[in-house]
């Protein structure tokens, strides 16, 4: 019913400028908000900024997801998250 999404975003090398683009999450209803999370917090890069920031669930509409997107942090090459977007009600 598409009250529930997971995402798997791979890191497969660094970026020539050091700039990591935002990750567009589209099929996802434009009216509702997610709850959005990191899966896995625990094993998250030591060297990660912000890591507590990811630690933290918030909340988005389907269209932000879909237009503006995630901002993940810069990391090693080879890192993969895991994300769990949960459609909010009320």
């Amino acid at each position: 019913d598409g009250a529930r999404a997971l995402a798997l975003i791979a890191s497969t090398g660094f970026a020539a400028d050091y700039h990591v683009e935002p990750v567009r999450l589209t099929g996802l209803d434009a009216m509702a908000r997610y709850r959005v999370r990191l899966l896995e917090p625990g094993r998250r890069d030591r060297l990660m900024p912000d890591a507590d920031l990811w630690c933290t669930v918030f909340r988005l509409s389907g269209r932000a997801l879909a237009e503006t997107g995630l901002h993940l942090p810069l990391s090693l090459p080879d890192t993969a998250w895991l994300v769990a977007l949960d459609r909010v009600t009320g």
